[in-house]
């Protein structure tokens, strides 16, 4: 017979729950992929050269510089928002363990 504290120690509940967090995390990159990123990046690159052909070199180098400062500001606050989802993730992880094992658990004890 197993005893309550070798049950409350299995992270049964955390390997599904992050196993399911992975899933919708690709389904989300995989579309936002398809749908947003690769249609936009060719977009900018289409107007970019128009611009560069027909106005000129100087219009080309504002584009350039003006995306590219966007890129750089999006993935700074990407990156605060991936430090922040990983604490959040984490403290979900622990709630959803132990209310998970509490459920699996409750007739073994």
């Amino acid at each position: 017979s197993l005893d309550a504290g070798w049950l409350s120690g299995q992270s049964t509940g955390e390997l599904s729950r992050v196993f399911a967090r992975g899933v919708r995390g690709m389904n989300a990159l995989l579309r936002l992929l398809v749908f947003n990123v690769v249609p936009t990046a060719i977009e900018a690159l289409l107007v970019i050269s128009l611009l560069g052909r027909k106005y000129g070199s100087a219009y080309l180098a504002a584009s350039c510089l003006t995306i590219g400062s966007f890129v750089a500001w999006s993935l700074f606050v990407v990156e605060l928002r991936v430090k922040l989802l990983v604490r959040l993730n984490s403290f979900d992880n622990q709630i959803f363990t132990r209310f998970f094992n509490a459920l699996i658990n409750n007739e073994a004890v």
